[in-house]
């Protein structure tokens, strides 16, 4: 009974080192759905096994399963401790003085992501692991490695090969926008001297927004209402007239208006200021005359258009009226016209307003979408 029972458990430890081995392989190539489902069934077959608590704390981390990382991490250099301490029980020797723990790879190697044979014990690779990923969430600082190793077992019998590989972690988007996907836009203007070219560069704002995102912005949006208390309910919102001053602390009718329209977010966009100056140039050109042998320089005439646009940038959830998205921009766009005759420079050239409205439609459509960042971790490889 004793033989069949020692056999049977060299069995699993053979089918878990098995399953370690190609579970390690599967994160190699990044096959992780692949890569959790064998080295699970290897740490239920040996939740001793090392390489495999460790690699599928890698991972956990992957799928965002942050709690289960860290649990493997200190799973793994808790077996490494209690191996130590059992070779101390036994009188066994170490291998001497205690090793370094920094990683002796070189650039290049580490550039290349090739498998380096290091002195590191296994209970460093694991360290780093947890380390770097109690630091990147927050989390209370680990103890030192020197203090988590028992006294003089720092080192194990064998070397190791280890691999860094980088981990893409999906980030929370900076703005929640899940259930808002029809918005209205409201304009406000100090004055109307320059509706009609806000009017121009709102639409070519909402063309970029469009562009890049779900939302449906209504289309008729563009009436005068003198005040906004006044704004009538069997209208879409409008531009806005009144002192910027009143800014967007008292906007109560504009979400009772939401309501109504069963909107779930507004664009807001103050003009605050704009510019349109032109300066009329003289480029300097030259051809080469065959007959008179010798180059012929002459002025070619164009005009200079410069346009600065000074503007607040909003984004309210319609229902609670919470601000998610607040910014100024102090935007200046510059366009030669090869002319002379000012006339000739078509006064609303969308794609110069579009160029106006690159900077603060990428920015917030940029916080809408989910962010990412790579963290490295230590992949250990059996021999």
């Amino acid at each position: 009974m004793v033989i069949i029972t020692t056999a049977g458990c060299a069995g699993m430890r053979s089918m878990a080192a098995s399953d370690s081995r190609y579970g390690t392989n599967c994160i190699m190539l990044n096959l992780w759905h692949d890569a959790k489902f064998h080295l699970e069934k290897a740490v239920k077959n040996n939740p001793n096994n090392i390489f495999a608590c460790n690699n599928l704390g890698v991972v956990y981390e992957y799928f965002g399963d942050n709690e289960a990382a860290k649990c493997f991490y200190e799973k793994a250099i808790s077996i490494f401790v209690e191996n130590a301490k059992t070779q101390d029980r036994k009188g066994t020797e170490t291998q001497g003085k205690e090793e370094k723990w920094k990683e002796k790879d070189t650039e290049t190697q580490r550039k290349n992501g090739k498998s380096s044979s290091s002195t590191r014990t296994f209970a460093d690779s694991c360290y780093q692991n947890l380390k770097g990923l109690m630091e990147e969430t927050g989390q209370t600082e680990v103890s030192s490695l020197s203090q988590i190793m028992p006294q003089g077992t720092v080192s194990v019998s064998k070397k190791i090969l280890s691999k860094r590989v980088e981990i893409q972690k999906k980030l929370p988007s900076i703005l929640n926008m899940d259930g808002i996907n029809k918005v209205e836009l409201l304009v406000l203007l100090a004055d109307k001297k320059t509706e009609e070219i806000t009017k121009k560069i709102v639409e070519a704002f909402k063309e970029k927004v469009q562009e890049e995102s779900s939302f449906y912005i209504n289309e008729e949006i563009l009436q005068e209402i003198n005040e906004v208390s006044s704004i009538a309910k069997d209208k879409p919102l409008s531009i806005i007239h009144y002192p910027l001053s009143l800014s967007l602390q008292n906007h109560e009718a504009i979400i009772d208006l939401c309501n109504d329209y069963d909107v779930q977010g507004l664009f807001v966009i103050e003009i605050i200021e704009f510019n349109d100056d032109r300066t009329n140039m003289a480029t300097t050109k030259s051809r080469y005359s065959e007959e008179e042998r010798r180059y012929i320089y002459y002025d070619v005439p164009s005009i200079n258009r410069k346009i600065t646009l000074k503007m607040r940038f909003c984004f309210l959830e319609a229902k609670t009226g919470n601000l998610l998205w607040d910014k100024k921009y102090d935007i200046s766009k510059i366009k030669e016209y090869p002319v002379k005759d000012e006339e000739k420079i078509p006064l609303y050239d969308m794609e110069l307003f579009e160029n106006l409205c690159n900077e603060p439609s990428s920015s917030f459509m940029a916080a809408t979408k989910p962010q990412y960042k790579y963290s490295k971790r230590q992949v250990l490889m059996e021999r």
